[in-house]
């Protein structure tokens, strides 16, 4: 193991035999590596508090007017938006400068320490809303980024990889690549009685197995979603060490993970370290991988994308489009002239012009901002009025 993956086990076995710490929701301060920059977020799911991120732009981006692929990064156990950058930050650069892997926008993201990544069951805590709901919008509508799933990953080490596989597996819809790194897919009763972090499952989960199964267990949306997983192309990359012995061990729980998904048919790319402890997979050698996995995942769907209907849609004439943000935005009213015009249906685009479907608009006055994204996800669309 290098000396990265030591510094890494060591790090998170602090973190698995501390108790339950002040963790913040914004984290600033400190150098970070070229192309790496702290920002916030306001969240109205949490009382308008500032959350942190760390993103990372490609060296290309402030000299280009290129839109780029996100991939979101989730921190383990006692960490927060800083947690992943050392390890990325040589990765990123160098493989993007040696194209090994496409230009690409890097998302950490704030799991406030010990959530799982879950929304807490008395609603105090709500990391999973806000990311969904909040973050990736954000991001979408500040950044230049290919705002729509086929250019859109998940993937994090311990707790993050818990929170990767949850996210990706339950929120189907928002991401088409998800990885994970020695993935903590610990069940309720291994998480219920280990005693490094006790309000884990008493504060985050309410004592109520019932409520982390049907919440947040990520082998329960594996088996829910896998036909929709399925017909998506929704792929999963997962990395882990057969000497990974914390919670229970995780080794276990990574290939009780692995056969699922196999019997599932889901599609799984499951690489074994030998010899390899909690922590041994984020080295630059995995977390490359990863990156390529997922940029060729990118390139692909860049590749074989199509209109989602006919190209021979007329457009209504002397109806200007109109452009509508979901992150800005709880719902779109419908113009005047739409109605004015009999307008029954629009076609919806992204800003790369990219089509993305249609949708109806008879009978309605207004669109709502969830109905926008369960159908085309988050991000800033343009609508344009059809026969």
């Amino acid at each position: 193991m290098n000396k990265l993956s030591n510094a890494i086990a060591t790090v998170a076995l602090i973190f698995f035999t501390s108790t339950a710490q002040n963790y913040q929701w914004n984290n600033p301060g400190g150098q970070l590596a070229t192309g790496f920059t702290h920002a916030t977020y306001r969240s109205a799911l949490m009382n308008n508090i500032e959350i942190g991120y760390v993103i990372y732009l490609p060296p290309d981006y402030n000299s280009s007017t290129e839109r780029y692929p996100v991939v979101y990064s989730l921190h383990g156990m006692g960490g927060n938006e800083n947690g992943n950058v050392s390890y990325y930050k040589d990765v990123l650069q160098k493989g993007i400068t040696d194209k090994n892997f496409s230009p690409m926008i890097v998302v950490f993201v704030n799991g406030r320490g010990n959530t799982f990544y879950s929304d807490s069951k008395n609603g105090t805590v709500k990391c999973e809303s806000t990311i969904i709901e909040e973050l990736i919008p954000h991001i979408d509508a500040t950044y230049r980024t290919k705002a729509d799933p086929s250019h859109r990953a998940i993937e994090g080490f311990s707790m993050g990889g818990f929170g990767a596989l949850m996210h990706g597996l339950k929120h189907y819809d928002l991401f088409c690549s998800i990885g994970s790194y020695d993935a903590a897919l610990v069940s309720w009763d291994e998480l219920s009685k280990q005693q490094f972090d006790r309000s884990i499952p008493t504060q985050i989960f309410g004592s109520d197995g019932n409520y982390f199964n049907e919440n947040s267990y990520p082998f329960t949306f594996a088996k829910r979603n896998a036909e929709k997983i399925k017909s998506l192309g929704i792929k999963v990359t997962m990395t882990t060490g057969d000497k990974d012995l914390q919670m229970g061990p995780l080794y276990p729980f990574n290939c009780d993970m692995r056969d699922t998904l196999k019997n599932l048919g889901i599609d799984l790319t499951f690489k074994i370290i030998p010899g390899g402890g909690h922590g041994g997979s984020v080295n630059s050698t995995d977390i490359g991988e990863h990156l390529k996995f997922h940029s060729n995942n990118f390139d692909a769907a860049t590749q074989v994308s199509k209109p989602v209907f006919s190209s021979v849609s007329i457009v209504k004439r002397n109806l200007s489009p109109v452009t509508f943000s979901s992150a800005n935005n709880l719902f779109f009213r419908i113009p005047s002239e739409w109605k004015q015009n009999s307008v029954k249906t629009v076609h919806v685009f992204n800003l790369n012009g990219k089509s993305l479907g249609r949708l109806s608009v008879e009978g309605i006055e207004c669109i709502n901002r969830s109905a926008m994204e369960r159908e085309f996800g988050s991000g800033v669309f343009t609508l344009k009025a059809v026969k």
